[in-house]
Formats: C-alpha cells, sequence, structure tokens
C-alpha cells in the first residue's frame, strides 16, 4: 500500500514537472528565445507560439529602428511572423524547435525553442543575396533619363534591404550595415543627367522643370543626354452658355534622337465668365495632374 502512494506521488510530481515548462516557460537568454503556444494540433499550437515569438522580436527590432532611422518605415509582427514561420509540417527546422509537447484533453501544447544565431545567419544569407541583386541593378554612372527612372524604382528594394539588416542588426546586437537607402537618395540627387526641355507653354514648362529638378535633372540648351518635348494643344467650344477648353498635352522623351518614352495628359475646364478663365481652369488641372503623378507617369516611364 506504501509502495503504491509512493509510486503515485511520483507519477504526480513528474506531471507537475513537466508542466513547469507551460506555467513557467524558460527565460530569454542571449543564444535562444522561447515561447509557449496551445492549439487543436501540434501545427496550430507552434503557429501560436510563432506568433510569440514574433511578438517579441518585433518589439526589439521596432526599438532599434526606432533609433536609427525614420524613413525606413515600421516593423511589424506580421512581417516578422512571415519571415520566421514556415509552412513545412516538420516540428524542426533549422533556427526553431520544438522543446517540449503535451496533450492536454483536446488541445496540444507546445514549447518553442528559436535559435538566434540560425536566424541570424539565415538573414544574413537574404541580405547577401538581395544586396548584390541591388548592386547590380544601379547605373553607375546614370547617362540617361530612363537610368535615374532605374534610381528611382529602386527605392522599395533599398528601404526593404535596410529593415532586414537592422532586423538583423537588433538580433546580434551589432552596429546596422551602411544603409543602401541613403546611397540610393546621394545617388539620385547627384547623378548630373541633362535634359533640353521644350514646349509651346510657359505654365506647362514651368511645371516640369520643377518635376525634373526635384529628381536631380540639370536643364541644358545644346548636347544634352535626353530631350523632353511637349505640345498643349486645346479645343475652345461654347456648351450650354459656358466657355469650355480641352486641353490635350502631349510629352514625349528621345534619347540619343530615338523615341524613349510618351504621354498624353487630358484635361477640361468650363465657365461662365470667359474663355481665357476656362483656359486657366484646364491648364490648372493639369498643373495638378502632373503633380499628383509625378514625373515618371508625367514622362511616360512609368504607367
Amino acid at each position: 500500500m506504501k509502495y503504491a502512494i509512493f509510486s503515485l506521488m511520483l507519477m504526480i510530481a513528474g506531471c507537475a514537472s513537466a508542466q513547469d515548462w507551460w506555467q513557467q516557460p524558460p527565460a530569454d537568454d542571449s543564444n535562444h528565445l522561447y515561447a509557449i503556444g496551445e492549439g487543436k494540433t501540434i501545427n496550430q499550437a507552434r503557429q501560436e507560439a510563432l506568433a510569440a515569438l514574433a511578438a517579441k522580436l518585433g518589439t526589439t527590432i521596432a526599438s532599434t529602428m526606432n533609433r536609427y532611422t525614420q524613413d525606413l518605415g515600421t516593423v511589424s509582427t506580421d512581417d516578422i511572423s512571415r519571415q520566421i514561420t514556415s509552412n513545412s509540417d516538420d516540428v524542426e527546422l533549422s533556427y526553431f524547435r520544438v522543446l517540449q509537447s503535451r496533450n492536454v484533453g483536446d488541445s496540444v501544447r507546445v514549447l518553442l525553442q528559436l535559435d538566434r544565431a540560425s536566424l541570424a545567419h539565415k538573414w544574413q544569407q537574404q541580405i547577401a543575396h538581395k544586396t548584390a541583386i541591388f548592386e547590380s541593378r544601379l547605373p553607375q554612372p546614370a547617362n540617361n533619363l530612363a537610368d535615374v527612372y532605374q534610381l528611382y524604382q529602386l527605392t522599395p528594394k533599398a528601404k526593404a534591404i535596410d529593415r532586414l539588416a537592422l532586423q538583423y542588426a537588433s538580433l546580434t546586437q551589432q552596429s546596422p550595415a551602411p544603409s543602401l537607402t541613403e546611397k540610393l537618395m546621394k545617388l539620385q540627387q547627384q547623378h548630373g543627367v541633362t535634359v533640353q526641355l521644350s514646349g509651346n507653354d510657359a505654365v506647362i514648362q514651368q511645371a516640369l522643370e520643377q518635376q525634373l529638378i526635384n529628381h536631380g535633372v540639370k536643364l541644358c540648351r545644346s548636347q544634352c543626354q535626353n530631350t523632353v518635348a511637349f505640345t498643349l494643344q486645346e479645343q475652345q467650344q461654347q456648351m450650354f452658355g459656358k466657355h469650355v477648353s480641352i486641353q490635350t498635352l502631349n510629352v514625349e522623351v528621345e534619347q540619343a534622337g530615338q523615341g524613349a518614352a510618351a504621354k498624353t495628359l487630358k484635361a477640361q475646364a468650363s465657365s461662365v465668365t470667359s474663355q481665357q478663365t476656362a483656359h486657366q481652369g484646364a491648364t490648372e488641372q493639369l498643373i495638378k495632374q502632373l503633380e499628383n503623378q509625378g514625373l515618371w507617369l508625367t514622362v511616360g516611364y512609368s504607367s
């Protein structure tokens, strides 16, 4: 009888010990992060634990990013979760593994361990791969307007790599790598590409000049790398007692004597006062389109 009672006590103590990891998960350290999760299947429990790990990483990484930059946007738990979660049904992957699991009624509970070094290695490989592709697409030097457009197209990729580099720096407690976004911004403003701009309307000319200057383009009169030519056409009508102005703006880009891009914008305005007022209204609409669309849509490089 005493032996049976003693055995029962050992079993109870063993069960309690086995459940200690659920009541008191291991503390995070410099090598590992820990999280628990519960679900109807072990995969669901693992996903819940991964979400908890993502929240931990997201908080740490967001803090690091806020210290270093305000320009890259924020990092969310979902961003981190997508990077550390696998669709594989394997419970042991290169950077996290299930340390403990137990069925409790209809549920499964798990204790998950994430290896900082393995995840850091994965991110380091991703950074190296993405950076190599980024560098290969950099037009150096930028020789024409198409190259400048390519520089601006690379902005989202530079920011994405910088965010990943900051995540890596936060995880490894190292200083972040030099910013690709800052490097790209310097190239965007210091490329020295020249453009000759010509057209038949002073107001449109001024608006296009400002767009080009804002993108680091230098205006010139001869021996330019690109030519941007525009024509403004207008139809004037009387309709229901109103003056109507229908304007069509055609913009063409030439490079080495050949057409490189083209775009057509249209605007319409009416006035009960005068045809001149209608004309001004339509022109103002075109200017707003130029400002809202930006240079690359206006000249036809982007659609």
